[in-house]
């Protein structure tokens, strides 16, 4: 018969619920679109679209005080896709990766000049890529 000792203790007492925590936040662990592999769901869910067109309809509603580039729309579009998978429309993370993949920072966030598609907003896919430094200062 196995006794309880102090090790057996402190893995029942710290290691077993912190690991129950970990494992039931939704925030640690990562859905299919966000890992970037293709839905099994034909439907994708509520708000959710592979439809390049439709997330760049979407940018335009959502940013309609500014003046997009239409190419610009196209390319980041098709580049979420690529990168993440269907995004979710009624979220944040399309969005405001939209406004960081574009120059609208580097322009002083201004508002009249036309926004630019740059470079996909993702530490993992485009390393050392700040958007929000100043170095012409």
């Amino acid at each position: 018969m196995m006794g309880l000792d102090r090790r057996r203790f402190l893995q029942w007492v710290w290691i077993g619920p912190a690991a129950l925590l970990v494992g039931s936040n939704p925030a640690c662990r990562r859905s299919e679109s966000e890992s970037g592999a293709p839905s099994a769901d034909p439907r994708l869910g509520k708000g959710r679209t592979q439809d390049p067109e439709r997330i760049a309809d979407e940018l335009r509603r959502r940013f309609r005080y500014l003046e997009l580039d239409e190419d610009s729309l196209a390319r980041y579009a098709r580049d979420y896709l690529r990168h993440l998978g269907p995004p979710s429309l009624a979220g944040n993370d399309l969005y405001s990766r939209f406004l960081l993949s574009s120059d609208f920072f580097q322009s002083g966030a201004d508002e009249s000049s036309t926004v630019r598609y740059v470079a996909f907003y993702d530490p993992y896919v485009t390393a050392c890529r700040n958007p929000l430094a100043r170095l012409d200062d």
